[in-house]
């Protein structure tokens, strides 16, 4: 169903659907296709320690960091809970920060 409004992102014509929860906003292709996307932000390197995560066997949700993988991993410490690909990275990256091969 194309209108003729304006997108609520960037303003451009025609508009697609109407955004949910958005009080009657409209988003364009390009902006409904980006928003439907999972994010990808991964952390600075360093910021979180895979050390201080614990892996759980109860329902935690999805990754806080990816956003799409069912987290297995928490830090009390910081508050954060990953999943298995992210926690693999974490390991990953910190074995080549002091040398580990």
């Amino acid at each position: 169903m194309e209108k003729d409004e304006p997108c609520h992102v960037c303003g451009r014509r025609p508009t697609s659907s109407l955004k949910r929860g958005g009080g009657g906003k409209y988003l364009c292709y390009d902006c409904l296709k980006k928003a439907r996307r999972p994010r990808k932000a991964q952390p600075l390197p360093g910021v979180l320690d895979h050390r201080t995560f614990s892996r759980t066997k109860v329902d935690l949700g999805r990754c806080d960091v990816c956003g799409t993988g069912k987290a297995v991993y928490r830090s009390r410490e910081a508050q954060t809970k990953v999943c298995e690909g992210c926690y693999t990275r974490m390991v990953r990256e910190w074995n080549g920060r002091v040398g580990v091969r």
